[in-house]
């Protein structure tokens, strides 16, 4: 099993890419790997941001909906947002 919990946080945007190489190349990278190496089960852990929170209800989990590419407001969410439907 792989928990895949790596991400980096930006309120200021991704002016030198950190904040997507790390939350979406990252999280593609560790998914391919596992996958190469037979890993029965990878966990990727993410953010709220991801989800589209007002569809969720009262409660959010991974089958919750993912954002639409407009919806997000930061590189943050998109970020995560990408990363959770590449994890998936």
């Amino acid at each position: 099993m792989v928990f895949h919990l790596a991400a980096v946080v930006s309120v200021v945007g991704d002016p030198t890419g950190m904040v997507w190489k790390v939350n979406v190349d990252g999280a593609q990278n560790a998914a391919e790997a596992a996958l190469e190496r037979g890993v029965r089960r990878f966990v990727h852990c993410s953010s709220a941001h991801a989800f589209d929170i007002e569809s969720c209800g009262p409660s959010l989990d991974e089958d919750g909906p993912v954002r639409s590419d407009s919806t997000p407001r930061s590189m943050t969410a998109r970020s995560t947002r990408v990363s959770s439907v590449c994890a998936r």
